[in-house]
């Protein structure tokens, strides 16, 4: 509140975009904050997470710069929000179930017989997307997905975030150069906030397309 009061004084407005709720609570203090702030504040959910939530963070930057509104801004980032694409490649439900994404008998279940999961981030919640047993599970639900980008209108930009080693990225990353090379690409280490649910050895991808 006391952020939002100091930016607002000169009467400026502001845009404040926020990791999805299904990962962080965060937005929901940034709403509370908001309703008590004096000045004009907009919150919004991304329902992503780091490079997919850049499309917009990015995006919305570079329109206020260029003199938009907040409702042409609002407009955009909602059409970004649509076309951004996020999937999650875990190891283990470990984390997932101790954070209270997934049921814990969904956990005891996959470590028992060494399931990997696949998650998509739909409208800002995770929704499994596919399952195998071992490693080859996942790499042949990253093919598929991949294929999934090749007919892609365009990709506009593309992300791979991982926990742990940059080993677990070399991978994805070396597929999707060769799939989408004109797309800006970011390979980063995801933060600890998304680390602590979903384990180390995770990494995700995430994609935006535009018509």
């Amino acid at each position: 509140m006391t952020c939002y009061d100091a930016l607002t004084k000169d009467g400026s407005q502001v845009l404040s975009l926020h990791l999805t709720e299904t990962l962080s609570g965060t937005v929901n203090a940034a709403r509370q904050a908001a309703k008590l702030a004096s000045g004009d504040v907009t919150v919004i959910d991304t329902q992503a997470a780091d490079r997919g939530m850049s499309f917009q963070v990015l995006t919305a930057a570079r329109m206020a710069h260029a003199g938009a509104d907040m409702a042409a801004i609002l407009a955009k980032i909602a059409v970004i929000r649509q076309h951004t694409k996020t999937y999650l490649f875990v190891d283990t439900l470990d984390n997932l179930v101790k954070g209270g994404r997934v049921p814990k008998l969904a956990g005891v279940v996959t470590n028992l017989i060494k399931l990997k999961f696949v998650f998509e981030l739909v409208d800002g919640k995770l929704k499994f997307y596919t399952r195998g047993r071992g490693k080859k599970a996942l790499i042949k639900a990253q093919a598929q997905i991949l294929d999934q980008l090749a007919d892609a209108t365009r990709v506009e930009a593309a992300g791979i975030s991982y926990v742990g080693e940059p080993s677990v990225a070399e991978a994805p990353e070396k597929l999707l150069q060769q799939v989408v090379p004109q797309a800006d690409l970011l390979v980063a280490r995801t933060s600890p906030i998304i680390a602590t649910h979903t384990g180390v050895g995770a990494y995700a991808l995430m994609f935006y397309t535009v018509d």
